[in-house]
């Protein structure tokens, strides 16, 4: 299976290692900072190239499909990436410089 479409949690094998943090999309900037600090060191941090700044025309259209997907589309989707949202909600949604991190 394409690596894209595969469920996260199976794809970092998170059964099987011990995280000690868990940056979130929604806060990846911050949470990559955070993580890239811990481990490059403060003096050698690297720069973050944000492709989504440098190529804004490159953008995913889940919008759009969305919202031509019928109710029977959607739960499938649902049923089929439930282990990731189960997975992810146990998560707090706040940046990991925020938490103290």
């Amino acid at each position: 299976m394409d690596e894209h479409w595969r469920l996260q949690c199976k794809q970092v094998c998170f059964d099987f290692v011990q995280f000690d943090e868990v940056g979130l999309f929604e806060n990846l900037e911050a949470d990559l900072g955070v993580i890239l600090r811990r481990i490059f060191g403060a003096e050698a941090y690297p720069q973050i190239f944000d492709a989504r700044r440098h190529f804004p025309e490159n953008v995913s259209k889940g919008d759009r499909v969305g919202s031509s997907m019928s109710a029977d589309v959607r739960a499938l989707i649902v049923r089929a990436y439930r282990d990731d949202v189960e997975l992810y909600s146990g998560f707090e949604r706040t940046s990991l410089r925020a938490s103290g991190s």
